[in-house]
């Protein structure tokens, strides 16, 4: 008997982990609504597998490691979710996995031909961000795990091209994300059902990150990690849990909000006129050639995030390095 599945593909950084995890915590709930949501992870990440995708394009945390372990997590985990596939009695089934926002089309192809054996009819949910939003966001999440940040003038949040080749294959729901509103609440709705009584406990590993933390972990980044990606991260849970008083939100100098605005402000209007999605807004205009230059593409913290009080960091990193200390010794 096939099912409808409701395929959640992020974007990132619109809270799919809040959506992964109120999911994952509420699969009794879900039963008695009628869905399932399969699997023994509360994201559906490795579904990705199926697409029959190149190492190259493999999540980082899989690159290296050795094919014949890659295949070996990977089989186990698909044979759980077609072990709910079948045994669940529920008629319908949601799935989430951020690494399926992606515009190769054979990829997608390859996905649908697996999921066809088991889904009469597949529905995709994509949320989208604006753009500079986006990129403030997706910079202080790459600092934990490498010594620089992308420079604004060659960024690219390829939304456009994901939904041009999803939209040929699926039928595909563009959502806006936004911060004033519950995600989870949005998709349930776009599902079809109340999301009373599902959990709601919001992740604290994605939470807003201040500048003086993002300053500290570059820091640290350059000084011991600088040709390593992603060694730290795994370390730096501690860090951004570490809150302050005094630390300032992070926030994106005015050039460049500008230049990430203008850069996809075509991809914009299309997204307007397509989808009724506006993210269209009021910025200086700002001359490029009076703007930092980069090398390599890559910037800093300081070359894009407003830091307007340097003794903030110098006393975040005092109360960091205080609190491991105090750690070790009681360790």
């Amino acid at each position: 008997m096939k099912r409808k599945l409701h395929l959640h593909i992020g974007s990132p950084k619109t809270g799919t982990t809040y959506l992964q995890m109120a999911f994952f915590n509420s699969r009794e709930v879900l039963a008695e609504k009628g869905y399932v949501y399969p699997g023994t992870e509360f994201s559906h990440q490795k579904l990705f597998f199926v697409t029959n995708c190149e190492r190259k394009d493999w999540a980082r945390q899989f690159r290296g490691q050795k094919t014949t372990v890659v295949k070996k997590i990977v089989e186990t985990y698909i044979n759980s979710l077609e072990r709910d596939f079948f045994q669940s009695d529920s008629m319908d089934c949601i799935m989430s996995t951020e690494d399926l926002f992606i515009s190769n089309e054979s990829y997608i192809q390859n996905l649908l031909s697996y999921l066809d054996n088991f889904f009469s009819d597949i529905k995709v949910y994509l949320f989208l961000r604006d753009p500079v939003e986006y990129y403030r966001s997706y910079q202080q999440e790459l600092i934990k795990a490498r010594s620089y940040i992308d420079s604004p003038f060659i960024f690219r949040y390829p939304f456009k091209e994901v939904i041009k080749a999803w939209e040929k294959y699926f039928d595909i729901e563009v959502i806006k994300y936004s911060l004033k509103k519950d995600s989870l609440k949005v998709l349930s709705q776009s599902i079809g059902f109340s999301y009373e009584n599902l959990s709601k406990e919001h992740s604290t590993n994605n939470s807003s990150t201040s500048i003086e933390q993002i300053a500290l972990l570059e820091k640290i980044q350059k000084n011991l990690y600088q040709n390593s990606d992603d060694i730290l991260k795994v370390h730096l849970k501690i860090i951004p849990q570490i809150n302050a008083p005094f630390t300032n939100k992070s926030q994106l100098q005015e050039w460049v909000k500008t230049i990430v605005y203008q850069n996809h402000l075509k991809d914009l209007q299309w997204l307007m006129e397509q989808y009724g999605i506006d993210f269209t807004q009021s910025y200086p205009v700002v001359d490029e050639y009076s703007c930092p230059s980069f090398e390599n593409k890559r910037a800093c913290v300081r070359d894009v995030f407003e830091l307007k009080h340097e003794q903030s960091v110098e006393k975040y990193e005092a109360l960091v390095i205080d609190l491991l200390l105090k750690k070790i010794m009681q360790n």
